[in-house]
């Protein structure tokens, strides 16, 4: 796996899928978004999303992983990413979560009521990543298009290896296009 240690990093994707890969049962993708609610990427054409033209299914415990970051010279690392998310409210959604030891554990990045439109909900029955804090709903309680989330992460300075998952969970009923 490569390991990305030139700061700051930026994927738009727009050139193949930057390394990241799929892990889990999961309808992720990665392509030009053509579903009924989100048809579009947020810059360019592509993007990472559960079923391009389409929804997800039910019982879904899958993830997007990252490459490996380098973060040792790194004294304040954030992340910030653009993010549309649709789900069925409180009971489907996704998280981000980050590993220093090769995947073996990951812990939240962040948590609900944190700023930066940063997790809307703790009570995610879909349990992403095992956890259930994440964005989640849909209509009044969904992004409704495409918005930055920004985080610090604080937890992972100075770590010479890094990697993130953004993980998705469903319940075993109605599906949205996340």
């Amino acid at each position: 796996t490569a390991v990305i240690n030139t700061f700051p990093y930026l994927e738009d994707f727009e050139a193949g899928t930057g390394g990241f890969g799929t892990t889990g049962i999961t309808t992720f993708a990665h392509g030009a978004p053509a579903g009924a609610v989100i048809n579009s990427a947020a810059s360019g054409v592509n993007a990472w999303v559960t079923n391009l033209t389409g929804t997800y299914n039910n019982n879904e415990t899958g993830a997007v992983k990252s490459p490996c970051f380098d973060f040792s010279a790194l004294s304040n690392p954030y992340v910030q990413m653009n993010i549309w998310w649709d789900s069925e409210f409180s009971w489907d959604g996704m998280n981000l979560q980050g590993s220093t030891d090769g995947g073996v554990t990951w812990t939240n990045v962040g948590l609900f009521g944190d700023g930066g439109n940063w997790y809307n909900d703790n009570t995610l029955n879909g349990a992403p990543g095992g956890s259930m804090e994440g964005w989640t709903g849909s209509g009044g309680n969904g992004s409704g298009g495409w918005v930055v989330a920004q985080h610090d992460l604080g937890a992972f300075a100075g770590a010479p290896a890094v990697e993130f998952r953004l993980n998705f969970g469903s319940d075993p009923s109605v599906n949205f296009n996340d």
